[in-house]
C-alpha cells in the first residue's frame, strides 16, 4: 500500500499530538460518573481490568475502569449472547457506560442488539471513518427507541475513562478493498501501562503504525484479525514487545484462526498467548498502573433460582412462542431472554415483566402475527422448515430450557 511522504508526516504529527493530551478533545467528553464502587487491589489501588469474553472467533471484552463503570469493545456474534450475559453477571454488571464497536462485522457487533436491550447503554462508538462494514442506516435503527447517543471516532481522539485513557490509532482512510482495515484500533492507557486492541485490522495497518515512528509499546496486545496469519507481523510484535497476547479465535470454527505462523512467533519469542476456546467464561488482564495481572474467570455455578420457568409451545408458522411458570411462587422474569437458535436472534423481557404459579406468557412475531401477550419484532423469526429451536435462558446466562 504505497503512501506518499507527506502523508506519512501528517500521521506521524496526528498520533504525536493524541499521545500528548491530556484531556478529551473537542466533542468527547468524559462519561458521567455517578460514584459507583472502585474496583481495587486488596492493597486499595483501583484498577483497570480488560476482560477478554470466551466466544470463540469473535470479539467481545468487557472494560472495567478505575471507577467502577463498564464499557464493551464489541459483542461478539448474535448467538454469543449467553456468554456476553453470563460475564456481565459474573462481573456485576448493571449498566454500560459505552459499548465501542471496532467495525459492522457481525462477530463484533451481533450481541449488539440483546445488549440493547437488556443494559441501559449510555454511548454506542463507532469509527467516523467505516463505511463500508456498516449498511447504510444499519446504527439509527439498532439504537431507535433506546436512549443511546451515537458518537463517532477518528485518529487522534481520546476517551476519558475516568483515570484510565483509549486512544483511537487507526484507521486514518477507508479501505474498500479489505473491510477488516477499517476497523478501530485502540490504545488503552492506565498509569504506566498499556493494552493495544487491533480489533480485525491486519498487516497494512500495522505497517503504517510502524511508519508513523511512534510508541506502540503495550503489555497486552489482542492481535489483528482473530489472530490470524494475515495479521500480527514479527516486525510489528516486536515494536509492540506485549507480555501477553490474546488471540480471539477458535479452531473449532476456523483451523486458520489463530494462525500456525502467529503461534509459532509468540511460542518462538516465549509470550503468554490465549486463544478463545474452552471452558473459561472470562481472561482477565487487570493493571494498578504498574503492572499488569492476568488472570480468569469461570462459568457462573450453580442452579438459577427460575427454574420454574419453562417454554410451553412454539408455532414456527404462526410466529410465537410461549413461556410457562411451572413453579408455585410468582417469577420476575426481568432481563430473561428467548433465542431463535438458527437465525441467532434474541428477545428479552421487559424490566418488570412477572409471570403469576401456572400462568403463561405469548410472545408474538411477524407482520400479520396472532394476538399474544408481547411483541418480539414486527419481522419474522422462525425458521419453520429448518426446525429452528427455541432456548430460554435466565437473566445471568443461564439456559432453563431448550425447545427443538
Amino acid at each position: 500500500m504505497k503512501r506518499s511522504i507527506s502523508w506519512l508526516i501528517s500521521l506521524f504529527l496526528i498520533l504525536t499530538l493524541a499521545g500528548c493530551a491530556s484531556g478529551p478533545e473537542p466533542g468527547l467528553t468524559s462519561p458521567a460518573i455517578s460514584a459507583p464502587p472502585q474496583t481495587a487491589t486488596p492493597g486499595g489501588q483501583a484498577t483497570l481490568t480488560l476482560s477478554v469474553i470466551n466466544v470463540g472467533k469473535a470479539d467481545a471484552m468487557l472494560l472495567s475502569t478505575p471507577e467502577g463503570t463498564h464499557y464493551m469493545v464489541d459483542t461478539g456474534k448474535a448467538e454469543d449472547y449467553a456468554q456476553l450475559a453470563q460475564a456481565l453477571a459474573a462481573h456485576g454488571v448493571t449498566r454500560l457506560e459505552g459499548v465501542i464497536l471496532t467495525h459492522g462485522h457481525k462477530d463484533h457487533m451481533g450481541g449488539l442488539p440483546s445488549l440493547l436491550q437488556a443494559f441501559p447503554v449510555d454511548t454506542l462508538y463507532v469509527s467516523a471513518l467505516d463505511t463500508v462494514t456498516y449498511q447504510s442506516g444499519q446504527l439509527d435503527a439498532l439504537l431507535e427507541g433506546h436512549d443511546t447517543r451515537l458518537q463517532q471516532l477518528r485518529v487522534g481522539d481520546t476517551l476519558q475513562l475516568g483515570g484510565a485513557q483509549a486512544t483511537v490509532l487507526a484507521p486514518t482512510n477507508v479501505d474498500e478493498e479489505n473491510e477488516n482495515n477499517n476497523a478501530l484500533v485502540l490504545m488503552l492507557q492506565y498509569g504506566q501501562t498499556r493494552m493495544l486492541l487491533m480489533g480485525d485490522a491486519e498487516e497494512d495497518v500495522e505497517k503504517l503504525l510502524l511508519a508513523s515512528q511512534q510508541n506502540l509499546n503495550a503489555q497486552v496486545l489482542k492481535a489483528g484479525h482473530h489472530g490470524k496469519d494475515d495479521a500480527t507481523t514479527e516486525a510489528f510484535l516486536q515494536a509492540v514487545a506485549p507480555e501477553h497476547v490474546i488471540l480471539t479465535g477458535d479452531p473449532a470454527e476456523d483451523s486458520e484462526s489463530p494462525g500456525k505462523r502467529v503461534v509459532s512467533l509468540l511460542e518462538q519469542k516465549s509470550i503468554s498467548y490465549v486463544q478463545t476456546s474452552g471452558d473459561v467464561l472470562t481472561y482477565d488482564y487487570t493493571t494498578d498502573g504498574q503492572q499488569v495481572t492476568p488472570g480468569h474467570t469461570q462459568a457462573l455455578q450453580g442452579d438459577s433460582t427460575l427454574a420454574g420457568l419453562a417454554l410451553d409451545g412454539i408455532d414456527r408458522k404462526a410466529e410465537f412462542v410461549r413461556v410457562k411458570n411451572t413453579g408455585d411462587q410468582t417469577l420476575d422474569l426481568s432481563g430473561c431472554w428467548i433465542l431463535s437458535e438458527n437465525g441467532g436472534e434474541t428477545y428479552v423481557f421487559p424490566k418488570g415483566t412477572t409471570l403469576a404459579p401456572g400462568a403463561t406468557l405469548t410472545i408474538i412475531s411477524g407482520d400479520e402475527p396472532p394476538q399474544g401477550d408481547l411483541v418480539w419484532t414486527t419481522d419474522k423469526v422462525w425458521k419453520a422448515k429448518k426446525g429452528d429451536a427455541a432456548l430460554l435462558y435466565d437473566a445471568q446466562g443461564r439456559l432453563l430450557d431448550r425447545l427443538d
